[in-house]
């Protein structure tokens, strides 16, 4: 949570129902960013993205280094996912380091969900579905 408090606004009563049930997990929370956020990391939006992975190593080094991982699908719309490091490194072949943890699972992506107001708006519904999110 003191993570988080630093990258947003303020935190809705509803993110907590919805931390305790589906975090870790193919979720991404969008919330208001906290002042002094870098307007680059909104990429033209009002709202920050915030997402858990359920990937323990992952969660290890966003723990070990106090630090938020700030990142952006490789995805191209229209196209193939990518689904391993291999396959990242053929795709942006200049790109300077690919943590490769291995292959992925076929995936829809995550679900985004806008929290900002208080309210659950889906904004894109993916592996996690949602009826589950609106049951909350």
């Amino acid at each position: 949570m003191p993570m988080l408090r630093k990258l947003v606004e303020k935190i809705p009563s509803i993110f907590h129902r919805i931390r305790n049930r589906h975090f870790p997990g193919p979720l991404t929370l969008l919330f208001l960013p906290a002042p002094g956020i870098d307007p680059a990391l909104l990429h033209n939006s009002s709202r920050i993205g915030i997402r858990m992975p359920d990937c323990p190593w992952l969660l290890a080094l966003i723990e070990d280094t106090g630090l938020p991982l700030i990142s952006t699908s490789l995805n191209i719309s229209g196209q193939p996912a990518l689904m391993s490091g291999q396959e990242i490194i053929r795709r942006f072949p200049r790109l300077n380091a690919v943590i490769d943890g291995g292959t992925l699972s076929p995936s829809r992506g995550s679900t985004v969900v806008d929290i900002a107001t208080g309210e659950l708006k889906i904004l894109r519904e993916g592996d996690l579905p949602a009826s589950e999110i609106l049951q909350l």
